[in-house]
């Protein structure tokens, strides 16, 4: 007999597949009550994953307060550590960011100097800018593959402004300036769509249980209502921002819109305003159907229905007169057909008379009849009216609201990161004309401007991704505080040394760069802080030994 089952016919039953671990829940799953965003409605809404404490190149730090660090943060509140490099194990690999930063800062400055090509000045801006807007928003993936992208479109219209004439470079500011417009009216209207759709999800499953919803659900209704009145205003804000725009740019530096285009643009809000009057009125008169009250009270008393004359002969008059008597036999006869006559026309004018009387009556109650039904007409006219304004107007005051949410959103995730990339793209362009002629000159007056362009520049990246980030404006100050406080003096240092071993060479007579008012202020300043600090120790010295004693 087979062992494996062959002979007898029967299968043998496969061997057990060893456990497997239960798949591992999403980090971010998307609350019910809120719907699936596209990517360009994530901007400045998108959930961060959650942060990580630093690390060793021994293990994790046991002692790192997670709960401390934002996900904007950029060193370890408890250890100070870099934590967009916290699994590098080997700091000491040339390609290690930390130490090939300086490499390219000394080999893009020498170029600079050499050749006064603005390219190496433009790399290294890329990079740097690159550091300063990319890393905080490390934790939110869309938002951080959208700012990686503008970045770089910023910087290839920097190095493609000193390729192109004047005229082109206009051209392309209008039209980038057109293109904020029409991203800024969309996103608003985006925003507060899904703003009202978010919040009537949120009510539905708030109320299911505990809320009678009246006829037609009004406030479902009314919530959407409202955020398609908000949708409406959307580009008001759109035409305001590219009009503030165009007026505080420089002279020159704009192309002049055409006619026709002005003129859509000058329609634009008024349009818009209009626009949402008519969906609010709409909107009230959809609310309050169907909930005014139709009873309406009469004007007047049915009119009575006349009573129908019953004229007629009193009664047959009796003859004493035998029936011998042919002379009283025709008097009688005379005096019945007289009877029946009388009767007869007795009857027939109370007929006519009863016509008349039911003609009058029915003239008097359909007139009545008209009269009520447009007193009715009107008394339910002036409700509906009523109740449709004062729905309209609540809608309004829940849209009004909702627009505001959206527009501040829409500034913040779309029109601010904008504006400080165009700062920073032109303090790049500053930058990339000017150090060459420092680095070969070192001049005092040559200096400023470079300062002030690295500032903004520095200032304008965090304000863009103050902006990308969507976290609240206290928590991402507070961030972007303490990586400037961490990383000041590390870049003081770091720019102290690179000064030096750029400008080295040119006291064996290699080389054109020469040690500037730069270098030496930021060399001066720790060894005047160093000084300072000897001085209070020693100070501090005798003290301490009398204490002792």
């Amino acid at each position: 007999m087979d062992t494996t089952g062959r002979a007898s016919g029967r299968r043998t039953p496969p061997p057990p597949r060893p456990p497997q671990d239960p798949p591992s829940p999403r980090p971010h799953r998307r609350s019910p009550a809120e719907p699936a965003r596209s990517w360009w409605l994530l901007l400045g809404a998108e959930t961060p994953s959650p942060p990580h404490g630093c690390s060793t190149p021994e293990g994790p730090a046991l002692d790192c307060d997670v709960r401390k660090i934002r996900p904007s943060d950029l060193y370890c509140r408890t250890h100070e550590a870099f934590l967009p490099l916290r699994n590098v194990r080997k700091p000491e690999h040339p390609l290690n960011p930390v130490g090939l930063l300086p490499r390219l800062l000394v080999a893009g400055l020498v170029w600079t100097a050499q050749f006064g090509s603005p390219l190496p000045i433009w790399v290294l801006g890329f990079l740097l800018g690159a550091a300063v807007l990319l890393l905080p928003l490390r934790r939110w993936a869309v938002t951080w593959r959208t700012a990686a992208v503008a970045w770089t479109v910023t910087c290839v219209l920097v190095v493609a402004h000193h390729w192109t004439s004047q005229g082109t470079n206009r051209i392309t500011a209008t039209v980038l300036l057109t293109l904020t417009a029409v991203a800024v009216a969309v996103r608003c209207a985006g925003e507060t769509m899904t703003g009202a759709s978010t919040r009537v999800r949120r009510e539905a499953s708030a109320r299911r249980a505990t809320t009678v919803i009246t006829p037609g659900r009004g406030w479902v209704r009314g919530t959407h209502a409202a955020g398609l009145i908000a949708a409406t205003l959307a580009p008001v804000p759109a035409v305001l921002l590219f009009r503030a725009v165009e007026r505080l740019a420089p002279a020159g530096s704009l192309t002049p819109v055409p006619g026709w285009a002005r003129h859509w643009i000058d329609l634009a809000v008024p349009a818009a305003l209009a626009g949402a009057l008519l969906a609010t009125l709409v909107a009230g008169a959809l609310q309050g159907a169907g909930r005014i009250d139709r009873h309406v009270d009469q004007l007047t008393r049915p009119v009575p229905k006349p009573r129908r004359p019953t004229w007629a002969h009193p009664g047959r008059t009796r003859y004493t007169a035998g029936t011998d008597d042919l002379a009283a036999r025709l008097i009688g006869v005379c005096l019945r057909v007289g009877e029946h006559t009388l009767d007869v026309l007795l009857r027939t004018a109370a007929f006519a008379a009863g016509v008349l009387l039911g003609f009058g009556h029915l003239c008097l109650a359909t007139v009545r009849a008209g009269a009520e039904w447009l007193w009715r007409q009107v008394v339910l006219l002036k409700r509906r009216t009523t109740l449709s304004l004062v729905m309209a107007k609540d809608t309004l005051a829940e849209a009004l609201p909702v627009a505001g949410a959206g527009t501040g959103a829409t500034l913040r995730a779309v029109a601010l990161p904008i504006g400080g990339l165009a700062v920073a793209g032109a303090s790049l362009s500053v930058l990339g004309d000017g150090t060459p002629g420092y680095l070969t000159h070192g001049e005092l007056p040559a200096l400023w401007p470079l300062l002030a362009s690295v500032a903004c520049a520095l200032v304008a990246l965090t304000l863009a991704w103050t902006g990308l980030a969507g976290q609240p404006m206290s928590a991402s100050a507070n961030s972007a505080r303490h990586t400037a406080e961490t990383a000041l003096p590390h870049a003081l240092l770091t720019a102290a040394a690179t000064g030096w071993a750029i400008s080295l060479p040119s006291f064996l007579g290699v080389g054109r760069i020469t040690p500037g008012w730069l270098t030496c202020t930021l060399t001066a300043w720790p060894l005047v802080l160093v000084a300072v600090h000897l001085m209070r120790r020693s100070r501090e010295a005798p003290h301490r030994g009398r204490a002792r004693r």
